[in-house]
């Protein structure tokens, strides 16, 4: 596949008579197995390539992508990106294209077994899931795939970069669709998810067993513990409201101007971390930065918002290599991890005297960005502890949180981490987070749901 991307990649070269040409080629292959009311019913594969090209005249850039290989195609990929660029103003804050630069070298996060997508692999997973199950219906997916993508510039940049990643999702539910339980899991290895789908399956089981009369709550403050699947959403509106440079540089972000600053609690650490390979190694963000691992709230200490060329250039700093999208001015972290703390899931409830033990949120939505305040409901699992134990189900609730609050209120984290990412994208894009579960004391709820 590296041949044929680098390939692919020299034609458009060859056919741009710009200053400067930068050609990002991507292929992907994805195979999404889907399964509902206990039985299988999508099984579909996606496998296709995406070239996109950034031309340079003086100034002016411009940008085309295609999903076709032929020449005739790739013509027109470089016709059009030229006609865009020779009738767009000039752009003072062009990064430069890249040259020959080093790149680290991180383990590598791919299964050669997922070069072939199998869907009786998956089929027979789902089907121990759906035995296991009993006696709910159970629904959910297993994507499985891989994605591979080159840089190359005429200024001599050459990257190459691949990854494969299996993730599967199990939620079990009873016939009035409101007892439910949810586990899910993500690696780059299909072995991972073979070893550990039954631990998944039994915990959403037994969530979807303990989800049975639930109770109504008040609304108001709670001490909560999250499990690592209910921060994923949280982490992700982070790092687009408040951790992208584009947010900080127009002033959108809630942690504008508090650089160097503690502005969450010193219990709190995220790294961005492209050498994990649990959280999809990227040796280099498409702009050819060299990506490493950074820190971006350190004790709860704000260190650095997420930089690409154009914005560093804007704020006066560096590139910390989070340019996204192919030549699109959004960078964000892709590979967050937030550190482990030193206590134990069990722990965290047996030192609860009243709290609620949160499986996962649901329709988060963004109230005001300048102050990271957010709102969504709880789902598939949320449960009353008193005296340090569960002792009951309760009926969702909705939140509405300033999250500069919630973080600075964290009285406690587990002991270990686990990747989450999001089972329903119908593309893998190499980005994960890396989360332990959390205890938050004073987690506001302002109203209750029917279910």
């Amino acid at each position: 596949m590296r041949d044929r991307l680098y390939d692919i990649a020299h034609q458009v070269l060859r056919l741009s008579d710009a200053d400067g040409t930068e050609v990002l080629v991507q292929f992907t292959d994805d195979l999404l197995s889907r399964y509902a009311n206990s039985f299988i019913t999508q099984n579909s594969r996606e496998k296709f390539f995406n070239i996109s090209v950034r031309l340079r005249y003086g100034n002016r850039a411009g940008i085309a992508s295609t999903d076709r290989l032929d020449r005739e195609s790739l013509a027109r990929l470089v016709k059009s990106a030229k006609e865009v660029a020779l009738n767009s103003p000039e752009d003072p804050d062009l990064p430069p294209v890249p040259g020959p630069a080093e790149v680290p070298s991180y383990p590598p996060s791919f299964d050669e077994s997922l070069m072939e997508p199998d869907p009786d692999r998956a089929a027979r997973i789902i089907g121990e899931v759906i035995k296991r199950g009993h006696p709910f219906r159970a629904f959910g997916n297993l994507s499985q795939g891989h994605v591979h993508y080159l840089l190359l510039t005429s200024e001599g940049f050459e990257g190459y970069n691949r990854t494969s990643r299996v993730s599967i999702s199990i939620n079990y539910m009873d016939d009035t669709f409101t007892r439910s339980g949810w586990a899910q899991g993500v690696s780059y290895r299909f072995s991972d998810i073979e070893e550990s789908f039954m631990n998944l399956a039994d915990k959403s089981h037994e969530k979807a067993l303990l989800n049975r009369d639930p109770v109504d709550l008040k609304p108001g403050k709670y001490t909560v513990i999250v499990e690592n699947i209910g921060l994923d959403e949280i982490l992700m509106m982070m790092g687009w409201l408040g951790l992208s440079g584009k947010a900080y540089y127009e002033g959108t972000s809630f942690l504008r101007g508090k650089l160097g600053e503690k502005v969450f609690s010193e219990k709190l650490t995220i790294l961005d971390d492209p050498s994990d390979p649990y959280l999809f190694t990227m040796p280099f963000d498409f702009e050819g930065v060299a990506k490493n691992p950074i820190p971006l709230i350190e004790k709860g200490v704000f260190k650095t918002p997420a930089l690409d060329r154009r914005y560093a250039r804007k704020l006066g700093m560096e590139s910390t290599g989070h340019a996204t999208f192919p030549f699109y001015p959004m960078p964000f972290p892709l590979h967050m991890k937030v550190m482990e703390g030193d206590r134990t899931l069990e722990e965290m409830i047996e030192e609860t005297d009243y709290g609620l033990l949160i499986t996962r949120f649901w329709y988060v939505n963004t109230v005001d960005p300048s102050s990271f305040t957010l709102t969504g409901l709880t789902r598939d699992g949320t449960f009353l502890i008193e005296n340090g134990r569960i002792t009951r189900a309760v009926k969702n609730m909705r939140f509405t949180q300033n999250f500069l609050e919630a973080f600075n209120n964290i009285e406690a984290l587990e002991n270990k981490s686990t990747p989450v990412s999001e089972p329903n994208y119908y593309h893998f894009f190499p980005s994960a987070i890396r989360t332990p579960s959390m205890k938050i004391r004073d987690f506001t709820f302002t109203s209750t749901s029917e279910f």
